[in-house]
């Protein structure tokens, strides 16, 4: 595997999935981040068991490959050169990944993707096309409301539905209740989905205020926020 990437894009993308890094060390494969450089294009993935984010950016690709390093060394690492216009990346022998710019360059360990889940084949059944600063607001506006300590799994949940053409976001935890209603650019069949408010929070701190369109997917009870 060989490829150069903008080192402003791969900051931006280790901060991202790196929102789904494993927080204990019970499965050591699950504190890495995927690397997959492909035609022309990198994707990095991270799972926690709860939320698997992908994020793909533009890259230079010389020689295709697959391989997990860990999540919060490269990301570190990404942001130290986040500065940089170019940066090589290449798969060596003693399972170091090397990372060359200018007249320097640095190594770190690699794993095998052997383990590591994939997001997999889905079914679209129902989506909203919806502003990304609209999302945000929706997840920021009710979120405070759902319940963090509590046994019942709906109550530190948020429920995301299209009603009368109005996407609507729902939290309560027994004693307070948040609503928040934006206008979707589109959407298919009748979206409904329950989310669990600690990957809302965790999603609401990737989205912008920018007014580019995210598109939410459902999938029996997967949800795919495509960014």
């Amino acid at each position: 595997m060989k490829f150069c990437c903008n080192g402003t894009d791969l900051a931006n993308a280790t901060n991202i999935v790196s929102k789904a890094l494993a927080a204990n060390k019970n499965i050591p494969i699950l504190e890495g981040i995927r690397m997959d450089a492909h035609g022309e294009s990198l994707t990095l993935s991270a799972y926690n068991q709860e939320m698997y984010i992908q994020k793909t950016i533009k890259a230079d690709v010389f020689a295709e490959g697959n391989l997990v390093v860990n999540g919060r060394m490269l990301n570190d690492y990404a942001n130290k050169i986040s500065f940089l216009d170019k940066i090589e990346i290449e798969k060596q022998l003693n399972n170091k990944l090397s990372f060359s710019f200018n007249k320097s360059s640095s190594e770190i360990n690699f794993y095998d993707i052997q383990n590591f889940p994939t997001l997999g084949e889905y079914e679209e059944e129902d989506s909203i096309k919806i502003k990304e600063s609209d999302l945000k607001e929706l997840f920021d506006c009710t979120i405070f409301c759902a319940a963090i300590n509590d046994s019942r799994a709906i109550l530190k949940s948020c429920k995301l539905e299209v009603v009368d053409d109005v996407v609507e976001a729902v939290c309560l935890d027994g004693y307070r209740v948040g609503i928040a209603r934006k206008k979707p650019e589109s959407f298919t069949g009748k979206f409904k989905a329950i989310i669990l408010g600690k990957i809302v929070g965790d999603i609401s701190k990737i989205l912008s205020d920018s007014d580019d369109i995210i598109s939410v997917k459902k999938s029996g009870s997967t949800v795919i926020f495509d960014m």
